[in-house]
């Protein structure tokens, strides 16, 4: 069994007032009635290079942000050999343009490509890929040895969890950085 070195959670704090939440795009269809948020606006997050904002989700934000804080736990690791850390991260990006996604609805086949180009902003594409999260904090933090991504709803952090213990029994990998964020 392995041993647990550092954790971390990035969560409203007890002074975050709880409200009710619903999006413009899906209007009272869904609505979550006791809702907390973080009041991280991503392009203001200290992240070490100002540029990745442009391709990073919300998401990717919060899980470099969250994972940036335990640089002084890895850092033995890491001096021994960046390679020998492996990322084992459950994320799930979900929709990060839902106003296109809405305006797709009523589309016909025949009008798809041109309406999705129209509507969709190419630069986009990189905020929903859910590998390029862990990608840009593995960079953030010097970590270049094997890079897992677990994008299952229920079982991802299961998943990640699962092989980072295979993997660092079996010799793989001499520490795991288990992620996750949504």
């Amino acid at each position: 069994m392995s041993k647990m070195l550092w954790s971390n959670a990035l969560v409203p704090g007890s002074d975050v007032m709880e409200q009710s939440y619903s999006n413009e795009h899906y209007g009272s269809l869904l609505v979550i009635p006791r809702a907390k948020t973080l009041p991280i606006e991503e392009r203001s997050a200290p992240l070490p290079d100002r540029k990745v904002y442009r391709s990073m989700s919300r998401a990717g934000v919060l899980l470099s942000l969250a994972c940036l804080e335990g640089r002084s736990v890895m850092q033995p690791f890491l001096d021994k050999s960046p390679f020998d850390i492996g990322i084992y991260c459950a994320i799930e990006n979900g929709p990060v343009d839902l106003a296109s996604a809405k305006a797709m609805l009523d589309v016909s086949r025949e009008d798809f490509a041109d309406e999705y180009k129209r509507v969709r902003n190419p630069k986009l594409f990189l905020k929903q890929l859910p590998n390029l999260a862990p990608a840009q904090m593995a960079i953030f933090l010097g970590i270049m040895g094997p890079l897992n991504v677990y994008n299952h709803s229920s079982c991802g952090c299961l998943h990640a969890f699962d092989q980072a213990e295979i993997d660092i029994q079996e010799g793989q990998v001499k520490a795991a950085l288990v992620c996750s964020a949504f």
